[in-house]
């Protein structure tokens, strides 16, 4: 094979996994958003840590009905971790990386009706060790909503 094509060959190489090598946080001072409506006067603040364990420190978020929540995400661990609320019909999709010792936050409206989804972490494995809990939109729901994601 001759240089050129070799040259050639290694170029497209690299501008093929070039998408993939970028880091799911590539900036850990932003906010890394999947989907989401963000409002920009809140009235409601909500604070949640996550842990060694992995874990968050909170089980349970409360909030009011059609008010703009700011959540920040404190992560207090020594690896990577993120705060995600999975969108529906009613809610938009939140989703908050923060880097080691690091934190973040986002605005979200949240829907006028009484309402319970789950938030979980999606970094390999901590869903199922137990990171996630109840996101309760004003009296909640007996059944909580779980989005249609894959094992984390």
């Amino acid at each position: 094979m001759k240089l050129k094509q070799k040259i050639s060959l290694f170029s497209l190489g690299i501008l093929l996994t070039l998408p993939f090598s970028t880091s799911y946080a590539a900036d850990a001072n932003k906010t890394d958003i999947v989907s989401g409506k963000e409002c920009s006067n809140p009235t409601e603040f909500v604070e949640i840590n996550s842990v060694t364990g992995p874990r968050f420190d909170k089980l349970q978020i409360k909030v009011p009905r059609a008010t703009c929540v700011k959540i920040t995400l404190n992560n207090k661990d020594l690896g990577k971790h993120d705060f995600t609320i999975l969108g529906s019909e009613d809610i938009e999709t939140v989703h908050i990386v923060a880097e080691r010792k690091k934190s973040n936050s986002f605005n979200v409206l949240t829907p006028d009706k009484d309402d319970t989804f789950e938030f979980l972490c999606t970094v390999s494995g901590h869903y199922t060790q137990g990171m996630k809990g109840d996101f309760i939109i004003g009296k909640g729901l007996q059944k909580k909503k779980e989005g249609s994601f894959f094992n984390f």
